[in-house]
């Protein structure tokens, strides 16, 4: 009984570390707004694609890919390695002036 009070509360301090990572993200993502893009360019570097669109705007998207393995143990002994993969991508929008109007960030990895 106590192990799986155990469990749940770290499931829960997890899910609540994620959450807080993601919204200091969005915080920090949204510093940037107003900027001017090339600002943003020189300090994360080129992008990994670009997009122009109808009205003018541009979007940004730079995009991060992790693979690794997490070796987990087994009850009696042994380990199972574990495939992980990480990603994050973000996509920030410039106004035809240069100017940073909009982002969005989706992934697993986006903090």
């Amino acid at each position: 009984m106590l192990r799986k009070l155990v469990v749940a509360w770290l499931l829960i301090a997890l899910v609540g570390c994620a959450a807080q990572r993601q919204k200091d993200f969005s915080d920090a993502l949204n510093t940037w707004m107003g900027h001017n893009i090339n600002e943003m360019i020189r300090s994360w570097g080129p992008p990994s694609s670009t997009y122009d669109q109808p009205n003018g705007d541009k979007i940004y998207t730079w995009q991060t890919n992790t693979t690794g393995a997490v070796g987990m143990p087994l009850y009696g002994g042994g380990v199972v390695v574990q495939q992980t993969n990480s990603w994050c991508r973000k996509d920030i929008t410039a106004n035809p002036a240069g100017t940073i109007i909009w982002f969005k960030a989706d992934g697993n990895n986006c903090y």
